[in-house]
C-alpha cells in the first residue's frame, strides 16, 4: 500500500512548480519551434490552445511524477541525512531507466525523430533529476 504519511507535499508542490518553469523555459525558448516541427504542430493549432487543459494537465502529471519520486525516495531511505548528491543519483537513475525508456519504446513505435526523443527525454531526466534533488534536501 502507498503511505503518503511522510510525504512532505511543501517539497512536493515546490518541485512541481520549478519542474513546469522549466518546461515552460525548455519548450519555448530553447527548443519550442523545432519541437513543434518535430510533433507536427501548425500555426492554426498553436493560435488557440486550451491553456487550462494543455497547462493545467501537464502540472497535475509533474505533481504526481514528483510525488511518486518522493515516495520511492522515503521507501529508499533517500533524506536530507543522505545528501543532495544522493537524492540526484536516484532521480536521474528513475529518469534514465524508466522514463526516457518508456519515452523511447513509444517513440519507435510511433516512428518519432531521434531529435524529438532527445528533447522530451532530456527535459524529463533534468526535471526529474532536479525534482530529486528538491525533495532529498527539504526532506
Amino acid at each position: 500500500m502507498l503511505n503518503f504519511t511522510n510525504i512532505n507535499f511543501t517539497a512536493v508542490f515546490l518541485a512541481t512548480v520549478i519542474s513546469f518553469i522549466i518546461g515552460s523555459i525548455w519548450y519555448t525558448v530553447f527548443f519550442g519551434k523545432v519541437w513543434n516541427k518535430e510533433v507536427g504542430l501548425n500555426e492554426d493549432q498553436l493560435k488557440n490552445p486550451n491553456y487550462l487543459k494543455t497547462y493545467g494537465g501537464s502540472f497535475v502529471c509533474i505533481f504526481v511524477m514528483i510525488s511518486g519520486m518522493a515516495l520511492m525516495l522515503k521507501r529508499l531511505g533517500i533524506s536530507g541525512n543522505s545528501g543532495w548528491l544522493e537524492g540526484a543519483k536516484t532521480g536521474l537513475t528513475l529518469a534514465i531507466t524508466l522514463v526516457a525508456t518508456g519515452l523511447g519504446i513509444n517513440y519507435l513505435y510511433q516512428f518519432k525523430s531521434l531529435k524529438l526523443f532527445l528533447i522530451d527525454s532530456i527535459y524529463q531526466t533534468l526535471f526529474l533529476t532536479l525534482g530529486a534533488i528538491i525533495l532529498t534536501i527539504l526532506s
